[in-house]
């Protein structure tokens, strides 16, 4: 959603327990994860550099990596290298060298992506819409470590973040284009998901629904583009708490920290006007909140993979 016009800034205070990582500028900062190794770092991509960027959990330092067109972060290895998704395929990025994994069909190639993530079980799990922006031609995917390809979902409006439950068996996503959070039951071995349920729908004022993480209670935390807000949804879907951001898009969420108290914010500032951008200079940035119930870490790209990584 590249809208230029947001929502007005709601009146409720910003978040006291929210600090700056670092000012990173990000165009569409997506799919943070964090690796625990020498004091921990952030991972994430910029869909619109592009390119792969590493922040220490104090925001002391930060590395850039170019990559080629709209690749966008699956995950990290256990070791802590990048490994991207795009129409060349599935790739590790460790410094300036690049090394493929595995190609993609020629008819997923041509897309763009959207989001990834990694699975329970270490698996990747990638989004994808038509290149030129319509809705209801993306699909949901799963890499496979044989180079197959297995589509699980397809022709939804716009599926944005993702997460799983703590047991692994549901997947949670962002229907962007339909304001949904949606729940589906998720099997790392099944060629589909099944039991479809909205868990919530959000009014337009909202902001749309986009980066989710899961903490170790269940709930689900939700980021919202154009909303200045994250909210926290209970296994249910009922709204437990709100955030006020002083930014007006938050794309993508991920615990860390040594504790995994620490929610990981990744922000947008691509085509906002310049009377948003004097209002939130923080646009782009890479924001923490820090929570009292521990989250979820993301599990490295691992699984079937490990012989090639």
């Amino acid at each position: 959603m590249q809208t230029i016009s947001t929502q007005q800034r709601p009146s409720i205070s910003i978040a006291e327990n929210l600090k700056v990582v670092a000012e990173l500028r990000t165009l569409l900062g997506r799919n943070p994860v964090w690796h625990g190794s020498d004091g921990g770092k952030v991972v994430l991509s910029d869909s619109f550099r592009p390119s792969i960027i590493a922040v220490s959990g104090t925001g002391a330092r930060a590395e850039e990596t170019d990559v080629q067109r709209m690749d966008v972060l699956a995950g990290v290895t256990p070791e802590g290298a990048a490994v991207i998704v795009g129409p060349e395929g599935l790739s590790i990025i460790d410094g300036d060298a690049r090394r493929p994994l595995m190609t993609l069909p020629p008819d997923i190639a041509q897309h763009r992506f959207d989001y990834a993530g990694t699975d329970r079980s270490g698996n990747v799990v990638f989004s994808t819409m038509e290149a030129r922006g319509r809705t209801k031609v993306g699909g949901l995917y799963r890499a496979n470590p044989n180079g197959s390809v297995t589509t699980l979902s397809a022709a939804f409006e716009m599926w944005s973040g993702m997460d799983w439950s703590v047991d692994g068996k549901y997947i949670y996503c962002a229907d962007t284009g339909r304001q949904q959070v949606l729940r589906f039951r998720y099997d790392p071995t099944a060629d589909r998901l099944e039991d479809r349920k909205v868990l919530a729908t959000f009014p337009v004022e909202t902001g749309r629904p986009d980066g989710v993480a899961v903490d170790e209670s269940g709930c689900i935390w939700v980021a919202f583009w154009d909303g200045w807000r994250l909210i926290r949804l209970r296994p249910d879907g009922v709204v437990d708490r709100e955030v006020i951001l002083p930014i007006p898009r938050a794309v993508g969420l991920c615990f860390g920290g040594l504790d995994r108290k620490t929610l990981f914010i990744s922000t947008a500032r691509v085509r906002l006007p310049p009377d948003v951008l004097e209002a939130a200079p923080l646009s782009g940035a890479l924001l923490a909140l820090e929570v009292e119930t521990p989250g979820l870490l993301r599990p490295p790209v691992d699984a079937g993979f490990s012989k090639f990584l």
